[in-house]
């Protein structure tokens, strides 16, 4: 599982490229950003996304910390052929490690990257020194799509007007998607989307975070894979795992429940989790999510610092 590929970094040819590369590995190509020095978080990103995923990187590089963020197989530059199981996604990651000349790793699962890396940090005990996992899926799961979500995929006029729409008038927006996102009623979801417009940080990391998560067409090989894996999914190998793990949820999550998080816990040897009581899926947005980021930045400094 861990051959080593020459690396040859490659021109992407899209334009929103940022950071981003594609290497050559042994598996195959794989797309990714690499931001700040060793040692590296090495980020598993959600359902759909891909190396541009906005995450608050910030925390973890003023910490010293590098993050890397491949685009999952199947996802904008990275063929789903360069790996298609959950385990085969796992070696992917590995594969690019090797390519980059990369050893030992933090691991971070967000959401539908949460099975990968639980593959990764169990296939791979010599290379995960920390994982955490945040709103991550871990159970089978099942997701229903209208009928009108494939106009996301075909209708950039729409994929536009949405944009602007968030742009100009984000509190509906918002609170349409606290509809299936969270567990709250209509007068929490009223107040939660008034505090997020009324936090230009959080309003600005959400806008980027619904841009970079955007259904679109070159998210559909992956998306449509990530769905078959998770409607047939086998328990995750999470007795596997035996490096320090730290569990972040929200107890108001009603994309992944919370339920997630603790079959994740019981079964992950000396796992940590963190319950933040009010928090919906994107935990970023929480009243806690200053206290969530120095506690994830603290326990992978002291992983990091214990050799």
């Amino acid at each position: 599982m861990n051959a080593v590929a020459e690396a040859q970094v490659l021109p992407s040819g899209r334009s929103d490229k940022q950071e981003a590369a594609v290497i050559q590995t042994a598996v195959g190509l794989i797309e990714y950003k690499k931001i700040g020095e060793a040692p590296y978080l090495l980020v598993f990103h959600g359902t759909p996304g891909g190396y541009n995923q906005s995450i608050d990187a910030a925390p973890f590089l003023e910490a010293g910390i590098g993050i890397i963020i491949p685009s999952r197989p199947g996802y904008l530059g990275t063929p789903l052929t360069s790996g298609g199981s959950l385990e085969e996604q796992a070696d992917a990651f590995a594969a690019l490690l090797d390519a980059l000349s990369i050893g030992r790793v933090g691991i971070h699962g967000l959401s539908g990257g949460g099975p990968p890396a639980i593959h990764f940090a169990a296939r791979y005990p010599e290379r995960a020194r920390a994982l955490l996992l945040t709103s991550a899926l871990i159970k089978r799961h099942t997701v229903e799509m209208p009928g009108w979500s494939s106009l996301l995929l075909t209708s950039p006029a729409l994929n536009r007007w949405l944009a602007w729409a968030f742009k100009h008038f984000p509190k509906p927006i918002i609170q349409a998607a606290l509809q299936v996102e969270s567990t709250y009623g209509a007068e929490d979801r009223i107040r939660e989307a008034e505090r997020i417009v009324n936090s230009p940080d959080k309003l600005a990391l959400l806008q980027e975070l619904m841009a970079s998560s955007a259904l679109r067409k070159d998210h559909l090989p992956g998306f449509e894979n990530d769905l078959r894996i998770w409607a047939d999914m086998e328990r995750l190998p999470l007795e596997a795992v035996k490096c320090p793990t730290l569990i972040t949820h929200g107890a108001a999550d009603a994309d992944v429940p919370f339920e997630h998080a603790e079959e994740a816990y019981e079964g992950i040897t000396g796992a940590e989790l963190y319950r933040m009581e009010n928090a919906w899926h994107l935990v970023w947005m929480d009243e806690e999510a200053d206290e969530m980021k120095k506690k994830q930045v603290a326990f992978l400094k002291a992983q990091f610092e214990n050799k």
